[in-house]
């Protein structure tokens, strides 16, 4: 099994290089990993360094030493194998373990499924498609109550206005 870690949004420079948006709120984590696998087909590739640019991660591999070789991968996904995860702090989640979960408030009412995670301001936000409608939630305390990502289950507090 794989777990999501970014997406490749362009490449970088003429040598291979790509600039990868990192699905970890800690971007110098890519810095632990010695193979990444890209795209659909889960290419497995080594990586040969490591750098960071704003919230971008520029990676190279010892796979490619040049543009053309890297220009199919533009906005492929990035992976590691499962067991290479690192165990997170409590209320840390990998943003594979959220897309998917199903969103409902204290009372049982279904919202929908997260669908994205971004980044806010304060904090994350979490983009939840219903199906009548959709909206974004803080990822904030007072209004995440329960996250159970075995079970794919997102518990909120209800907040007037928050999907209307």
């Amino acid at each position: 099994m794989f777990t999501l870690v970014g997406i490749v949004t362009n490449t970088h420079g003429i040598k291979g290089g790509l600039k990868v948006y990192p699905y970890t709120y800690d971007i110098n984590r890519f810095r632990e990993y010695k193979e990444v696998y890209i795209g659909e087909d889960k290419e497995a590739v080594h990586i040969e360094n490591v750098s960071t640019y704003k919230n971008l991660v520029i990676l190279t591999f010892k796979e490619f030493d040049n543009i053309n070789q890297v220009l199919k991968y533009k906005d492929a996904e990035i992976y590691i194998k499962d067991e290479d995860r690192k165990i997170l702090e409590d209320d840390k989640y990998y943003i594979a373990d959220l897309i998917g979960c199903k969103v409902y408030d204290e009372d049982g009412i279904y919202y929908g499924d997260l669908t994205e995670v971004y980044s806010g301001i304060a904090n994350d936000v979490y983009h939840v498609e219903g199906p009548e409608k959709s909206g974004d939630i803080p990822a904030v305390k007072d209004i995440i109550l329960d996250i159970d990502t075995a079970n794919k289950k997102i518990i909120i507090k209800a907040i007037k206005g928050l999907f209307e």
